[in-house]
């Protein structure tokens, strides 16, 4: 019995330390669990001052990024403005450029030497002949055309002596009617410039050289050298008539042309009825005409038979002598039965008003090859034209002052007969005395002349 008591004293004991070590545990995990809750508390804490603060710092940075991208949309658009005004500043320095290197070329001056200063004292003569003329009323027009226009070709065989042996071949017709395609066509190569619109327009020489390039002839006889696009962007179409008339022509210089003794001249297509007509084109188409020594006349086939104003160009005193070649271009606008058409009613208009023609060609620029006639019968052309010309201005010269004196020869005549009559007159004692004196005077003043 007494054990068993020992037995239920000591299980109890143990039961109670064991209750005991269980209390003292629970209250070290109770004090462990209140201070990890503290600690999470604080962390908590913690968390919501982090949480805090990364919310202000959001809110910062928001304000800052907008900032930034404000700043940054600025500088785009500053960005922006300062590449406008740099292009700007370009154009600018581009124009000022060219405004300088056109200013270099219309001021050019050809040098002085033996034959410039002949020219000169030349040139001098004919304005004094032009002052006495206009001084005494005497009539003589024609005459001093004839004169100015042989005074241009001397100071050319001058100036440009590579032209003077030359078969000068103008290209003529009215605007767009394909000149310029043309010649692009013989060349095989797009080198001149072309236009959909009528601009005021210079005339353009193509030579054979071996040197080759693009040159600009002002009216003082000074050449400058030039780009392929200067030409047809600046002196085409930025500058008025003023610029223009003081450029004399273009002469382009290449081996793509292969007759070594022709010329070509590219002349200004003149206006016809319907167009803008300006009497600008026709003074520079009938000075392309002048000057040269056989005419191509080119005429756009879509406009059907040969028009009144082609016409009335043929019939200019100016292309006398001139062998002229008629070419219907744009031959792939038409049909061939109204091609045939076309040039038959052609030949019946140029023969009723007694123009002299050598040949009527068909032609396309743009299809040469499905033409094969007309680009043989103008290949055919350039071979019998392709001959040095022996030229004599001097001749030509004298020929004029010669006709000068007859003129005035006939005029001294003809107011010694009327100086007569007014003596007559006199004798029979009528009141008319001041004319017979004034004849007198001026006779005197025409024989000093």
């Amino acid at each position: 019995m007494i054990n068993e008591n020992i037995l239920i004293i000591i299980s109890i004991a143990l039961i109670f330390i064991m209750a005991l070590i269980l209390i003292i545990n629970i209250g070290k995990y109770k004090n462990k669990i209140n201070n990890l809750n503290k600690n999470i508390f604080d962390k908590e804490e913690n968390i919501k001052n982090i949480n805090s603060e990364l919310t202000k710092y959001k809110n910062e940075l928001s304000e800052k990024e907008s900032d930034y991208n404000k700043v940054k949309t600025e500088l785009e658009e500053t960005n922006i403005k300062l590449e406008e005004k740099e292009d700007t500043i370009n154009n600018h320095k581009k124009a000022i450029d060219e405004h300088k290197k056109v200013l270099d070329i219309l001021s050019d001056r050809a040098e002085k030497n033996e034959q410039t200063e002949a020219f000169d004292k030349m040139r001098i003569v004919y304005n004094d002949l032009i002052n006495k003329c206009i001084e005494y009323d005497l009539p003589s027009g024609k005459l001093f055309k004839n004169f100015d226009e042989l005074l241009e070709k001397i100071e050319d065989a001058i100036n440009f002596p590579l032209f003077y042996h030359k078969n000068i071949i103008a290209l003529c017709g009215q605007f767009s009617s394909g000149k310029t395609s043309m010649i692009n066509s013989f060349l095989k190569d797009n080198i001149l410039p072309t236009s959909i619109e009528p601009t005021t327009a210079i005339n353009t020489f193509v030579i054979n050289d071996e040197e080759e390039g693009l040159y600009i002839r002002n009216c003082f006889s000074g050449q400058t050298k030039v780009d392929y696009d200067f030409v047809t962007h600046t002196f085409t179409k930025e500058y008025d008539k003023d610029v223009h008339s003081m450029v004399k022509y273009v002469s382009l210089h290449t081996q793509k042309l292969k007759y070594e003794n022709i010329a070509l001249l590219d002349t200004p297509g003149y206006t016809g009825q319907g167009q803008d007509a300006t009497e600008d084109d026709s003074n520079m188409a009938m000075k392309g005409i002048a000057q040269a020594d056989n005419i191509i006349w080119v005429i756009d086939i879509d406009n059907g038979t040969i028009k009144n104003n082609d016409l009335e160009f043929l019939k200019k005193e100016e292309l006398n002598g001139k062998d002229i070649l008629i070419v219907f271009n744009k031959a792939e606008q038409k049909s061939e039965e109204d091609i045939d058409k076309i040039v038959e009613e052609s030949k019946s208009l140029l023969d009723s008003r007694g123009i002299d023609y050598k040949d009527i060609v068909v032609y396309s620029s743009h299809q040469p090859e499905n033409y094969k006639e007309g680009e043989e019968k103008l290949f055919n052309f350039f071979e019998s034209e392709n001959k040095s010309i022996e030229r004599n201005y001097l001749e030509d010269l004298n020929k004029i002052f010669n006709e000068f004196i007859e003129y005035y020869e006939d005029l001294k005549e003809d107011l010694g007969n009327n100086l007569k009559v007014f003596r007559i007159v006199k004798l029979k004692s009528l009141n008319i005395t001041t004319g017979a004196k004034d004849i007198e005077t001026s006779l005197k003043k025409l024989k000093k002349i």
